[in-house]
């Protein structure tokens, strides 16, 4: 039996956000979503210390970079040197296509860097990346986000 996998998308902007979560919805993708408005609400969630939010395995990390507290990268580095959240497979996407954030990123182990501008109307081509990742790449108990 398949598993669900969770989607951890860690964005400040509530426009963003909800246009990502339409266009799961638009790809019929039907996976929890959990949210988190920075990386220090979000590493709060993945370690479990969250007074009302928690994700279980497996699940993917679509961060954005500019946020309040701590952005992506910062959450980037500590995902990274935490032992047990080290190997989480995360997608960056920002507003900028700056060359050295893009390179930055993806020295950082990210599986996919995605600017918003390029994410196509209403962000449905991110919705697309994510699934169809998770077609091509075997993660442990998962075989696709859709269901039925």
């Amino acid at each position: 039996m398949d598993k669900d996998i969770t989607l951890l998308v860690i964005e400040d902007d509530d426009v963003d956000l909800e246009m990502i979560q339409r266009a799961l919805e638009g790809q019929n993708l039907t996976c929890p979503v959990v949210t988190a408005a920075d990386g220090v609400e979000a590493l709060e969630i993945l370690r479990g210390s969250h007074a009302s939010k928690g994700i279980h395995e497996p699940y993917i990390i679509v961060v954005d970079i500019n946020m309040p507290r701590m952005d992506g990268f910062e959450f980037l580095t500590e995902l990274r040197l935490d032992p047990d959240l080290a190997d989480s497979v995360v997608f960056m996407f920002s507003s900028s296509d700056a060359p050295d954030e893009i390179e930055r990123a993806y020295a950082m182990k990210v599986a996919g860097f995605v600017n918003k501008q390029d994410a196509g109307p209403k962000f449905f081509r991110l919705a697309e990346m994510i699934e169809r990742y998770t077609m091509a790449i075997r993660l442990p108990g998962i075989r696709t986000l859709r269901s039925g």
